[in-house]
């Protein structure tokens, strides 16, 4: 899609110049509004409340605790030393709280939510897209992260983590020049401005982790 149109509409930088650390530095503070941001795109998105796979059905699930996914969530942005993403500790709430909310910590979870007039697939413990992470073989998808949606259901989230991260770094590096920096935006808005982890404060919500701060 094209870099017009969007601008100044308090999710993205209104110039490219400061595009980069603009983005996600409003989605991670999100200092200027007490409340969640409206999807000022039109777009509304309705949950269905339907899991299709939430058990422990496929191979290898893992129902890990919020703890375990922080440590790891840390370690992978400590590894990239920290590439522009702001107040780590806060969007690392923001993410295990949102996944906390969506796949319940379950690394297999499936679940469907609906985009305007289109029914997206969500895979695994952050569940990312079919139309614009990963690709289930039928669905016409991006597929940023050249995955197959299966590699996502696995007990391994590695591969889970450095994804999201890439896709996040793209976004703050280039702002409205990263490829498909719209889809990018609303994916990062639907994690980091949950209505329900926006307010959460790392040292509280992390108080039974070790080394929250």
């Amino acid at each position: 899609m094209g870099v017009s149109g969007r601008q100044g509409s308090g999710l993205y930088p209104s110039t490219t110049k400061d595009a980069g650390s603009s983005v996600v530095c409003q989605l991670c503070r999100h200092t200027h509004t007490r409340r969640p941001l409206r999807d000022d795109s039109g777009v509304k998105m309705k949950e269905l409340l339907v899991f299709l796979l939430v058990g422990c059905g496929l191979a290898q699930c893992t129902i890990l605790t919020k703890c375990q996914l922080k440590e790891q969530l840390e370690e992978a942005i400590d590894h990239l030393g920290n590439p522009g993403l702001g107040d780590s500790l806060e969007m690392q709430a923001r993410i295990v709280c949102y996944v906390a909310l969506t796949s319940g910590f379950n690394t297999s979870a499936v679940k469907e939510k609906k985009v305007d007039s289109t029914t997206w697939t969500l895979y695994g413990i952050f569940q990312l897209s079919d139309h614009l992470i990963c690709s289930d073989g039928k669905t016409p998808s991006l597929n940023k992260c050249s995955k197959s949606c299966t590699d996502l259901l696995d007990s391994d989230i590695s591969d889970d983590i450095d994804c999201l991260l890439e896709t996040l770094i793209d976004l703050i590096k280039l702002g409205f020049l990263a490829p498909h920096w719209e889809e990018v935006g609303m994916m990062a808005k639907m994690i980091l401005l949950h209505r329900e982890c926006i307010e959460k404060k790392p040292s509280d919500y992390f108080s039974e982790c070790r080394s929250a701060n």
